[in-house]
Formats: structure tokens, C-alpha cells, sequence
């Protein structure tokens, strides 16, 4: 029998010993339970630590996570919230105001990819910034993802700089401000930097970043995810070519490229890609790949306006020499 149970499913054996347990009956399964519970805890290769958002929840704190994680002796992927690799511990949710957050990232050792995505809706008084200082050793997080989905832009300013041999780093909304220039650019070991929807990235922090005295000094490739097609969503979703788009787009008032403002234009991002093409830094995402088709156009026109004026002055040329030649 114990052989039996020993070869499900990790959390069904648990489930069975547990239940067994509370029923207090059964000598010989009791015996199961006490004796293979350390076993099978010792034998899960991935955990799912789900981290609920309502206040006195009943979480476990850092002390009790402590004595249950000294025990998982085998585990190769700790998921929080659906983390995908086992080198990376993602913190997804309504992470701000609970206070479990805080215990885990006590209870944390030596994370090497740190993602914390909070999607509270409403007003907090919290702040990611206030949560990173929590992380122990953060010296050794070699890639890092922020996102605040609602309230204020994190002002991390000073915060980042504790990350000191980070490789890449990912700014999602609300994770990203000017403040967090200084510091990226005393990062001696960071290569990638990305930039998704919503950050608010303007081109005067761009041109900070790929050049001047705040660059990194081995930084080789920036992503700008900032701008999308909604032709190509809509196509996407319903079917179809994006140019079958194009005219019920235009009816509704809707841009075929979104994702462009007042501090991140088109033009201003053209004048930046031959910078960073001359700084060795490699621009990626489609407000690149039109930054660059503006670039072409802007070298069409020019050559048309060049051709332009060589044909005047050629006709300039042949009307002064036959007026000569009449004389």
C-alpha cells in the first residue's frame, strides 16, 4: 500500500495523508501518512505558491514558508503565480499592501530573475519600490521585470542601483520614470533593456540611454514594444489581411499605429536610430521598423529634392548659355 501511494501525484498523496490525518481513523494509513509526508514533500520538483490578496488571509509568514521550503529538498521550479522557468520567480497579482509579498521576499535567497507584475486596481499607498528593498542579496538578480498596472509611475530612482550586476532589465506601465536613468547607467554589466506597452519612455530618455555620459557602458540592444497595428490586432482576431481593416479604422477615427505620444514620436525616434546604429546599440520593435522606413523616406525626398535642383540648375545653365549664344 505504501508503495502505492508514494507513486501518485505528489499533491494527491499529500491530499490523501492530510485527510486521513483529520480523520484520526486507520492505524496502518496513519502510519502512511506520518511517516511518508517528509518523504513526498522532499520528492516535488515544482511549486505553486499562489499569494492571495485580502488582508489576515491566513498566509503563511517568512517563519512558516522558511520551515516548509527547507524541506523541499528536490525542487527544480518554483512557480509563483504560474512562473515558467525554474530560474525565475514571478510575483503576478495584487502584489502591493500584502504583506505575504514582503515575507516571501525576506524568505527569498539569491533570486536570479526577479518579475513583479502588480495589477491592484485602485489607489495604494504601496509602492514597488518600497517591495524591492525587501529583496535579500539583490546584487544577485541578474534580470528584472517591473509593472504597475494602476496609480502613480514608480519612482525608482535610487532604488535600482542595489541591482548593480543586472543583465537585463524590462519596464512595463508604470515602472518606468527619467529617475531611473542615473542608475542604469552605473550598471557596469547590463545589456538589455526592454520597454512594453504602456511604460512611459520619452525620446529625450532614449537619447540618455544610447549615448552621452548616462549610457551603460555594455549595453547592446534596447527593445521598444511601445507602438502596435491595430490593423494586424484586428486581423488577428477576426480574421482576415490587415488592410481589410484599413476603411472601417479610418470610419472609426482609430490610427492604424498606436502607441506614439507627445514625448515618443516618430520623427523624434528617426533622428535617435542612426545615433544608435553609430553607439553600436541594436533598436528593436515595429516603432523601430517605422523609424527606419522614415528614414527612407526621408532620404527619397531628399535625393528628389537634390534632383530637383540639379534640373534647375541645368535649365538655369542652357537658358544663360543661349542667351549668349543669341548675343
Amino acid at each position: 500500500m505504501t508503495d502505492y501511494l508514494t507513486k501518485l501525484p505528489t499533491e494527491l498523496f499529500l491530499d490523501i495523508c492530510q485527510r486521513v490525518q483529520d480523520a484520526e481513523q486507520g492505524p496502518y494509513l496513519g502510519a502512511v501518512s506520518n511517516a511518508d509526508r517528509a518523504v513526498a514533500i522532499a520528492s516535488i520538483e515544482t511549486l505553486y505558491l499562489e499569494l492571495k490578496g485580502e488582508p489576515d488571509d491566513g498566509t503563511p509568514c517568512a517563519t512558516d514558508l522558511t520551515n516548509l521550503f527547507f524541506r523541499l529538498e528536490s525542487v527544480e521550479s518554483l512557480h509563483v503565480v504560474g512562473s515558467p522557468s525554474s530560474s525565475m520567480v514571478t510575483l503576478r497579482g495584487p502584489i502591493l499592501d500584502n504583506p505575504a509579498v514582503r515575507d516571501f521576499l525576506c524568505w527569498l535567497r539569491r533570486p536570479r530573475m526577479l518579475v513583479m507584475y502588480d495589477l491592484t486596481r485602485g489607489h495604494s499607498e504601496d509602492s514597488l519600490a518600497s517591495l524591492l528593498a525587501n529583496v535579500q542579496e539583490p546584487e544577485e538578480v541578474r534580470s528584472l521585470g517591473l509593472l504597475r498596472l494602476s496609480g502613480p509611475i514608480e519612482q525608482l530612482g535610487g532604488t535600482l542601483e542595489c541591482f548593480s550586476n543586472l543583465l537585463a532589465i524590462k519596464f512595463r506601465a508604470g515602472g518606468f520614470s527619467s529617475g531611473c536613468i542615473a542608475d542604469l547607467g552605473r550598471m557596469e554589466k547590463l545589456k538589455h533593456i526592454d520597454f512594453v506597452y504602456g511604460a512611459k519612455l520619452t525620446i529625450e530618455d532614449l537619447a540618455s540611454l544610447i549615448s552621452g555620459p548616462c549610457k551603460p557602458p555594455q549595453l547592446d540592444a534596447v527593445a521598444l514594444v511601445l507602438v502596435w497595428d491595430n490593423y494586424a490586432d484586428l486581423a488577428a482576431q477576426y480574421g482576415g489581411d490587415p488592410l481589410d481593416y484599413a476603411r472601417e479604422c479610418e470610419m472609426d477615427g482609430l490610427p492604424r499605429y498606436s502607441g506614439w505620444t507627445d514625448d515618443f514620436t516618430l520623427e523624434g525616434l528617426a533622428d535617435l536610430v542612426e545615433t544608435a546604429d553609430k553607439e553600436c546599440i541594436k533598436l528593436t520593435g515595429l516603432a523601430v521598423k517605422l523609424a527606419r522606413e522614415e528614414l527612407t523616406c526621408r532620404k527619397r525626398l531628399r535625393e528628389l529634392e537634390e534632383a530637383r535642383k540639379k534640373r534647375r540648375a541645368a535649365a538655369k545653365e542652357a537658358a544663360t548659355r543661349a542667351q549668349l549664344e543669341a548675343v
